[in-house]
């Protein structure tokens, strides 16, 4: 229990800023209410919506594995208790996804990020250095994790150590690509084909166009 609500989480952790697009978060200023309230939808989040994705995909996989099969009924309530005990495990064992999407859009600062997850991966994929799914044991792919000089690291972990090293040119050529972008699209609009307005025909054209 908190005995105080009105304490912020900074009096048991130091977790720093944490900035999303053109905001910063102080999350040592958040009030633990709040940040539990946070982390209470976060957590219904993973066992509700990714819980449904994947169970639909088990019972795909299920129902080709007993085609046929006339007696066979899959356990739908059974499936989905299963993969939520597998959530919490993965949740309270600290291998659930800790990626943390940025905002949509083709913002300099997104694209830039995006640049530097590409570098990572080429750069360190072919040293062993890059997390790989572990299918047999329900890994996603951006769920691993790989030791890298004594962390256990994620591939948005180490995309993030890349981008923070070269941030300055990361943001100069992500700036290089959004104006190339911002080109595509526009040309792209320009050559839009307007869609035909249906206009309804009178007695009189209709007469006209026979004679």
């Amino acid at each position: 229990m908190v005995d105080n609500l009105n304490t912020t989480v900074s009096d048991s952790a130091l977790m720093g800023v944490f900035r999303w697009g053109d905001v910063d978060i102080d999350l040592d200023a958040i009030p633990n209410e709040t940040f539990v309230g946070l982390a209470k939808q976060g957590i219904i989040h993973k066992l509700g919506n990714e819980v449904a994705a994947s169970l639909v995909k088990v019972k795909e996989k299920a129902e080709k594995e007993h085609e046929g099969e006339a007696e066979w009924e899959f356990d739908e309530d059974g499936a989905k208790i299963e993969l939520r005990e597998q959530m919490v495990k993965k949740i309270l064992d600290g291998t659930v996804g800790l990626r943390i999407g940025g905002p949509r859009g083709s913002t300099i600062e997104n694209i830039a990020q995006e640049l530097a997850y590409k570098e990572a991966e080429a750069k360190l994929a072919p040293k062993g250095y890059w997390p790989k799914a572990d299918r047999k044991n329900g890994i996603k792919a951006e769920d691993a994790k790989i030791e890298f000089v004594g962390r256990m690291m994620t591939r948005e972990d180490l995309a993030d150590m890349v981008y923070n090293k070269y941030a300055e040119r990361f943001l100069a050529e992500a700036a290089v690509e959004h104006a190339k972008r911002m080109e595509k699209a526009k040309l792209a609009k320009a050559n839009a084909v307007a869609p035909v307005k249906a206009v309804a025909q009178t007695a009189e054209d209709a007469l006209a166009d026979l004679i």
